[in-house]
């Protein structure tokens, strides 16, 4: 029977799309006036810190951090040392997880690299199997239901992949029919006024839900900002044990990523890491030890 409906939703999907009102469709979405214009992602505001100081290799060091009572770890590298405060409040199952991974010894002897998008070191060929993660995000928190999908002209947003009529089929339309329960041509008849309502209207956040990306509105989040860590994702409720730290602000990737903690020093090691590579490492960095900062004060 799931074959069946498959087979029918494919038939049902190019005949939306033969349809003149659904080819001219892109070119025709307006977006509500309300919403905020797509290429103004909306970045949280600035975080409060205060200073700390701490003993580090026997060198007392002061530090920013946002709540002196979480925990700091101390990522030692054959560049140099870094300092990452974790957010247990704003993501207590990832960080959770983190924290176990480095009881395990898992990280020392991984190396550092740029990812493919030369913004992104990530940890290398980590061995280890994440239990099903929650996305400890909030959507609201971070503006994603302002920011819509399309611009006034239809063109959607250059970071969701959507370039081509076929791609607006398989990342739009096939999990908004989905969604709607639409499975065969009637219903599609029937509820074309509302897909396209849900079309003009659709925000960064429907988008996401769409894809499986569920958000919690209690939590606290972070955006994907320089300095931000996270578990390594292909997608929603994906989680490898692989770390993530951002090099620059990525406000297109908010929604998308748990951050478990930000770098709270050392971060110039870790940019002149990207800065001197050239799409491969001639001289790898080398994690020597991962843990968790036992004195916290002096």
């Amino acid at each position: 029977m799931a074959t069946v409906k498959k087979t029918h939703m494919k038939k049902v999907t190019q005949s939306y799309l033969s349809d003149a009102l659904i080819k001219n469709l892109l070119l025709t979405l307006c977006c509500s006036s309300s919403l905020t214009l797509a290429q103004n992602l909306v970045t949280p505001s600035s975080e409060v810190l205060n200073p700390m100081s701490l003993r580090l290799n026997g060198v007392v060091t002061e530090i920013p951090v946002q709540d002196p009572t979480n925990t700091l770890l101390l990522l030692q590298t054959t560049r140099g040392d870094v300092v990452i405060e974790l957010f247990p409040r704003e993501a207590p199952e990832q960080v959770q997880a983190l924290l176990a991974l480095i009881a395990d010894n898992h990280y020392a002897g991984l190396e550092l690299a740029p990812a493919n998008d030369q913004l992104t070191l990530t940890t290398k060929s980590l061995q280890a199997s994440l239990p099903a993660l929650s996305s400890e995000i909030n959507a609201v928190a971070l503006g994603l239901h302002q920011i819509p999908v399309f611009d006034e002209e239809g063109k959607p947003l250059p970071f969701l992949g959507i370039n081509t009529q076929e791609d607006f089929q398989s990342r739009v339309l096939l999990p908004l029919y989905q969604s709607m329960h639409i499975r065969d041509q009637d219903t599609l008849e029937t509820k074309s006024s509302e897909v396209r309502t849900r079309l003009s209207q659709m925000t960064l956040r429907d988008f996401y839900e769409l894809w499986g990306y569920r958000y919690q509105e209690q939590v606290r989040t972070h955006a994907a900002t320089q300095g931000t860590i996270s578990f390594s994702t292909t997608g929603p409720l994906n989680y490898s044990g692989a770390l993530n730290i951002l090099t620059t602000d990525a406000p297109w990737l908010n929604g998308r990523l748990t951050i478990l903690g930000k770098v709270r020093a050392g971060m110039p090691i870790l940019t002149q890491i990207i800065e001197n590579s050239s799409g491969y490492m001639v001289e790898p960095v080398t994690i020597l030890a991962f843990s968790q900062v036992i004195q916290t004060n002096l």
